[in-house]
């Protein structure tokens, strides 16, 4: 039987991780698998012992890669070095040693800004920060340009292919870089027999007691790891618009990679705390009738009939404490985080615009039954390409519309689900497809009785 490495993190806490296994067994009907764990260990760490070490790591897992008859690597590039010359220098040695190649890669990006664009957006906003955002991007933009050429040579003379995950990359691929060994297939996760599991949990009263809600409490979840791109001050102020019955819960925690050495809370973190506190006491006093409730970030203050201030009457209660609105109940086992997509009243994706690929959440949010409301970016309009109207959209931060269409999702949720749009879009792409691709790109000739 042919023998398959896959080159990616396994057995750790990231949403490639859990990819990985989902993909080794969808291969192992077919081929021998075996995962070549990266060590985050080495590949993660600054210094000249750490370089030295993580060198050697890869140049022994090149030197075995040589011995597969196929090789996946999932390519992110944090996943592979601190710097960008650490990441190419090690994805490189690793491309070259791949007898039968795909690299899928999670991200591809190109330079969308011109240097006097940046320098003028610098000058006009007196600040360097646009310019050294720019800086950054472009050194990202040579990675992926250097690795995509580097599998171009290689496929002279080899079979070599890229994977990524929507058409739009696969068109930066083949039309920006001129690149034809490029193909394209949605993320996918759930065999038919996880996603009927899936759709047929309804214990609500189970899982709101186990994750310590009331038994009326709706959840209004974000999934994932806590990031900046993700929109969260969206969904937070959209509870200025929902009733107080209405919880948002974020199922998942900061990403490893920001943990910050003497650091005693990450700037975000400490920044969403901030908007969440003030998003609370706002809602608090219009609860309480305050018809000159001022806007988000202000503080709430009680005004006489003349618009002076005047201290609280000592009849009235302090403003509800966090959890009673907000509720972070931190990273879930697979099994626990599918249970919570599919049993939220509603499951918000308010991401912004920042070139992401395709989402994780937003695939296995539809495969196994989630009530997905998305913002309308170009990474969601790109998986609607694929799967069609499966889930509910709003323009990018209008928080109203958000709260319109969580309501609308809570209140109907047999149609926020969608089921015979997502039946017929699983039955085009799925993980049984998503293997199907890359073997056949692999070349890969299924064996007579290849378990006898």
């Amino acid at each position: 039987m042919a023998r398959l490495a896959i080159v990616s993190t396994y057995n750790e806490n990231c949403g490639n991780a859990s990819y990985t296994h989902v993909l080794k067994t969808g291969f192992s009907e077919f081929v021998e698998v075996d995962v070549l764990p990266l060590d985050l260990f080495l590949l993660q760490r600054k210094g000249s012992a750490f370089t030295r070490a993580g060198d050697a790591h890869i140049r022994a897992m090149a030197a075995t890669l040589r011995t597969y008859d196929y090789v996946n690597i999932q390519f992110e590039a944090g996943l592979f070095g601190r710097t960008v010359a650490d990441v190419r220098r090690r994805i490189g040695w690793l491309i070259e040693a791949a007898p039968n190649l795909i690299l899928t890669m999670h991200r591809v990006d190109v330079d969308s800004t011109s240097r006097w664009h940046a320098a003028w957006l610098a000058i006009r906003a007196r600040s360097f920060k646009p310019w050294k955002r720019r800086a950054g991007s472009k050194r990202y933009v040579d990675l992926y340009r250097g690795i995509i050429e580097q599998v171009g040579r290689e496929a002279k003379h080899k079979n070599a292919w890229i994977k990524v995950h929507t058409k739009r990359e696969r068109r930066i691929i083949t039309d920006i870089y001129q690149m034809p060994h490029c193909f394209d297939y949605p993320l996918a996760f759930l065999t038919p027999e996880e996603r009927d599991a899936a759709w047929a949990q309804s214990d609500m009263a189970s899982f709101h007691e186990r994750n310590g809600f009331g038994p009326d409490d709706k959840i209004v979840g974000l999934f994932g790891y806590i990031s900046e791109y993700k929109g969260i001050e969206t969904a937070v102020q959209a509870l200025l618009e929902l009733p107080p019955e209405y919880k948002l819960v974020f199922f998942g925690s900061h990403h490893p990679q920001s943990i910050q050495a003497h650091s005693a809370v990450h700037p975000f973190i400490d920044k969403l705390i901030k908007l969440v506190d003030e998003v609370v006491s706002a809602v608090d006093a219009r609860e309480r009738g305050d018809s000159r409730v001022r806007a988000v970030g202000k503080p709430i203050e009680s005004l006489d009939e003349a618009g002076r201030v005047m201290p609280l009457p000592a009849t009235v209660s302090p403003p509800p404490r966090l959890s009673a609105r907000v509720r972070f109940v931190g990273n879930l086992p697979d099994a626990e985080f599918i249970e919570a997509l599919r049993l939220s009243d509603a499951v918000v994706l308010p991401y912004i615009e920042v070139g992401q690929s395709m989402s994780g959440v937003i695939v296995l949010g539809m495969e196994a039954g989630a009530k997905l409301v998305c913002a309308n970016n170009h990474s969601f309009a790109e998986t609607r390409r694929y799967f069609g109207d499966t889930f509910l959209g709003f323009d990018i931060g209008n928080y109203v519309e958000l709260a319109q269409k969580v309501q609308h999702a809570a209140a109907q949720p047999e149609r926020s689900t969608m089921r015979e749009a997502r039946d017929q879009a699983y039955a085009r792409y799925n993980i049984a497809g998503s293997i199907k691709a890359q073997l056949d790109h692999f070349q890969h000739v299924a064996e007579k009785n290849p378990h006898v």
